[in-house]
């Protein structure tokens, strides 16, 4: 949908594959704050899934097959000189391949003749809590200050993409919620502080809530879990939010921004069940951090009530006590017992059709996800989940009739 291609900026430049739409696009206005120079790249296509399908094993899960795809596919383009440009990935280590993407990238690229582009990992961390197995050519979101403002744009991306999802589907001129939406990602290129941020979410509620809405009697809402990166990534869910609203649904989509907050609750849960040592002084900075995520969620939230579709923003250490009676929180495999808390968020908001977007064979979230829907539904009846498969040679006409059986059933 929306892309950033070129960062302005002195410093070498690092290419960093396109996660979401809404998000991604964010990222380098934050990382010049850092003088860090990132580069988005474009949605991954069809050729990204080819070239990643050539340089990587075919059991490899399917966001790697795609992240290695871009990143090849933007080498071969001759773009950017290669003897400055740098390739960035995202590392939060855990029970996932995604632990290992530095290595399968680098393999990549040396089995295409790249082997002298460096890759560094953008990893979150606090000093002596983490994995130190990826410490060199690592650039590490390890202090306050920028786990701080990573969250906020993460919150601005979340903003953003739950008030389009609301005023896409109901709006009375076709294009005019995407317009918007192009017109805030933009204008995000430019922010240079968290008090920017503020006005901008400001103006853009402003904006959506003037946004005329044709006639109608009933819009039903479809929330949307699953695995961060198949969840997001329009080309890996087929574009699942724009066929949605084309078809009269709402799509109410898990926050990415409860991803960061989880991580921290996961290291005081390993701590506490003798998995993890932490020292006095890193259990305090976790609990600071912790605090500032807080309220960081509840500031947005409260500035998002100011939208006519508000949807709240929870807490996750709220959720645990309900979301340990379904599983142990400390599966934290894949998305762990994140989706759990999401799917209680979406049934006591009155969301009780839900889907599930995992990639074809990962186990860890696959286990984490459907693993759940027994206890899930022992808390509410009336929850249907649906789970689907994403993959390179995912059948499209499967996938899309499974969705209209659950439009279907919602009542449209």
């Amino acid at each position: 949908m929306i892309h950033t291609q070129q960062a302005d900026s002195a410093n070498p430049p690092i290419l960093i594959p396109l996660l979401s739409s809404f998000h991604s696009p964010l990222l380098p206005a934050l990382l010049r704050r850092f003088n860090i120079n990132g580069i988005i790249l474009p949605e991954p296509d069809s050729e990204s899934e080819q070239l990643g399908l050539r340089y990587v094993n075919n059991d490899i899960c399917y966001p790697a097959i795609l992240v290695v795809g871009d990143i090849l596919k933007a080498l071969f383009s001759g773009k950017y000189e290669r003897t400055t440009i740098t390739v960035g990935i995202s590392q939060t280590g855990g029970q996932c391949r995604l632990s290992t993407y530095k290595e399968i990238i680098e393999d990549a690229l040396q089995a295409a003749g790249f082997q002298d582009i460096p890759v560094v990992s953008l990893a979150f961390s606090v000093k002596g809590s983490g994995n130190t197995k990826h410490a060199k050519k690592a650039i590490k979101f390890g202090t306050f200050s920028m786990l701080h403002a990573m969250h906020r744009t993460l919150l601005l991306g979340d903003a953003l993409m739950t008030m389009y999802c609301a005023m896409a589907v109901r709006e009375k001129h076709a294009g005019e919620s995407e317009a918007l939406l192009a017109r805030y990602i933009q204008l995000a290129q430019h922010i240079t502080s968290d008090k920017a941020i503020l006005d901008l979410l400001s103006k853009a509620i402003a904006d959506f809530n003037a946004v005329e809405e044709k006639s109608y009697t009933h819009i039903p809402k479809i929330g949307v879990v699953g695995e961060i990166y198949v969840k997001l990534c329009p080309h890996a869910n087929r574009h699942i939010y724009k066929w949605l609203i084309e078809r009269g649904v709402h799509p109410v989509v898990a926050n990415s921004s409860y991803f960061m907050p989880q991580m921290l609750v996961n290291k005081k849960i390993n701590h506490d069940q003798r998995l993890l040592f932490l020292s006095g002084i890193q259990r305090l900075a976790l609990a600071l951090i912790q605090k500032q995520l807080t309220n960081n969620i509840a500031t947005f939230d409260a500035c998002l009530k100011g939208f006519r579709y508000y949807w709240p923003m929870h807490d996750l250490q709220n959720t645990l006590p309900e979301v340990s009676t379904i599983l142990d929180p400390i599966q934290q495999a894949g998305e762990g017992w994140l989706i759990a808390s999401e799917i209680l968020g979406f049934s006591k908001a009155g969301v009780h059709t839900i889907v599930c977007l995992q990639p074809f064979g990962c186990l860890a979230n696959q286990v984490s996800a459907k693993g759940i829907e027994a206890g899930l539904k022992k808390k509410d009846p009336r929850l249907n989940v649906v789970y689907l498969d994403l993959d390179y040679n995912t059948c499209e006409a499967n996938y899309f009739n499974r969705l209209q059986m659950v439009i279907d059933n919602t009542g449209v």
